[in-house]
């Protein structure tokens, strides 16, 4: 290359050096902001700091908000998780959106402390011993009280064929984080623990039992984890149902119960007793229940409920609920029945006098559906003569002396009574894809009068996923905004130059 005449072979040397030295300059300051990068996010992973942008909690339900808005005090939550735990994102999402919710609505102030075990051994020790932990595990402690969460209940994987319904879906897991940790922070809040009892004796349905089309277990695991105790009671060898029981509930007895069985649970009932039944359609008649459904206003109309929004002919599905606050946040839901029979609402109703049950229909077959009373005839067809259409109600809530007797401290009765016990089997349950689930722990919360909202928190805990990264995402997010891209606009720069200087 020829120099430009009347410039010295130094002067060209010494500006060729001026150029090398400012691109090595430019590639030396473009390899140092890359290592400064690389070094602060090793230092963050190292000492778990997180950068986080101020948003509101839109990831939790509406059951959580409000549950978060009633909390008061100080809380403080330690979580004991390895940063590489499959669930610690969504974990620490679900914690942070639940201290943001609580703080925008003035509630319980929460202090969140997160031990990584493996990058510090000797808090993670303290911690342990301290407050008697085995294995993974998220503390909430408020007041000289605690209540510990599992890490390992909080996943839930569902395999399809264990479900009898929708056999055809994938297997997935399910992170159940915001029920278990906001019911956590419930119990905090309690003076005891609820306890229902199960009745047995009568052929009820198994609480214990993980048939998918008989067992209960998915319901019992649920109710425990919503805060409450559940024990089983033989009312037979009992004798009376006891003092401390907030609901007594009898699901599918497919036996006439015996005439002791009967007056204890109308004693139970008539001292302000809360009761959950669930009845199929009796073989026999007389059933055994007549008393106790007449003491509640009620009777079985010995019709079963079918329509055309069915499955096979057999199934019930419900998308539309009355205002009662047992279902009053499950619009976007719908509940699945299997063959119920309808429940007859005697003279008063909605309307009864104070010393009369007032029952509310909380949910009734859609429209287009009427009541069979020939189940067993393939195919079913409405028939004038025997069959009747209009309102059928199939989930009926009963209240008896409210405001009645709060001025001698006595507890008005409540009941809810369900036309079908295969509404809580686990094949229906399993998965969460329909509403009873939330229907009947929300029954539970409003027998109980618990103070729990009555909302769904299925909808909102898979956004809790979405929030969250997990690791094999935080390496591909990592390497986007400190490789890839990068080495792409350095390529472009250099490319830019090289075409300018031709």
């Amino acid at each position: 290359m020829s120099r430009p005449p009347g410039t010295s072979r130094q002067a060209c040397t010494r500006a060729g050096l001026r150029r090398g030295l400012q691109q090595a300059h430019r590639w030396l300051a473009t390899g140092l902001a890359t290592l400064l990068l690389v070094l602060v996010n090793l230092l963050a992973a190292r000492l778990n700091v997180y950068g986080r942008f101020p948003v509101q909690a839109d990831g939790l339900s509406h059951r959580a908000r409000t549950l978060m808005a009633s909390t008061r005090g100080e809380v403080e939550v330690k979580v004991l998780l390895p940063r590489s735990h499959v669930i610690f994102e969504p974990l620490r999402q679900l914690l942070a959106n639940m201290q943001d919710a609580a703080a925008e609505a003035g509630g319980a102030t929460l202090r969140i402390e997160l031990i990584d075990p493996h990058r510090d051994l000797a808090r993670a020790a303290q911690l342990a011993s301290q407050l008697g932990l085995t294995g993974w595990q998220v503390v909430f402690l408020s007041a000289g009280r605690i209540e510990k969460v599992a890490l390992e209940e909080m996943l839930e994987t569902v395999d399809p064929r264990s479900e009898a319904v929708l056999t055809t879906a994938p297997r997935r897991t399910r992170f159940r984080g915001e029920q278990l940790c906001v019911t956590a922070l419930a119990r905090l809040a309690r003076p005891r623990t609820p306890v229902i009892y199960a009745l047995t004796g009568q052929g009820e349905r198994d609480f214990a039992s993980y048939d998918s089309l008989s067992g209960y277990s998915d319901l019992a695991r649920e109710i425990r984890r919503e805060g409450y105790t559940l024990h089983t009671l033989a009312l037979a060898d009992a004798g009376a149902v006891p003092d401390d029981c907030d609901v007594l509930l009898v699901a599918g007895p497919r036996r006439v119960p015996i005439p002791e069985v009967r007056a204890a649970i109308e004693a139970y009932l008539a001292r302000g007793g809360r009761l959950l039944l669930l009845l199929d359609r009796p073989t026999v008649l007389p059933h055994g229940w007549e008393r106790v459904l007449d003491r509640l206003g009620l009777r079985l109309a010995h019709l079963t409920a079918v329509g055309a929004r069915t499955l096979g002919g057999f199934h019930l599905i419900v998308d539309r609920f009355s205002p009662h606050p047992i279902a009053r946040e499950l619009e976007r839901n719908a509940v699945y029945f299997v063959n119920p029979q309808v429940i007859d609402v005697l003279d008063g109703g909605e309307s009864a006098a104070p010393d009369r049950p007032r029952a509310e229909v909380v949910v009734a077959a859609p429209d287009g559906a009427w009541g069979e009373t020939d189940p067993d005839h393939v195919p079913r067809r409405f028939d004038p003569g025997t069959d009747r259409q209009g309102r059928l109600p199939l989930v009926v809530a009963v209240e008896l002396g409210t405001g009645l007797g709060d001025d001698v401290g006595l507890r008005a009765m409540r009941a809810v009574v369900v036309g079908d016990s295969n509404f809580g089997v686990n094949a229906v349950l399993s998965g969460g894809r329909t509403g009873n689930r939330d229907l009947l722990l929300n029954a539970v919360n409003w027998l109980t009068e618990s103070g729990l909202p009555s909302a769904s928190s299925l909808m909102a805990e898979g956004n809790v996923l979405q929030l969250g990264m997990s690791r094999r995402r935080q390496i591909r997010f990592f390497l986007h905004s400190a490789v890839y891209w990068p080495l792409l606009i350095a390529v472009l720069g250099v490319g830019c130059v090289t075409l300018r200087r031709r």
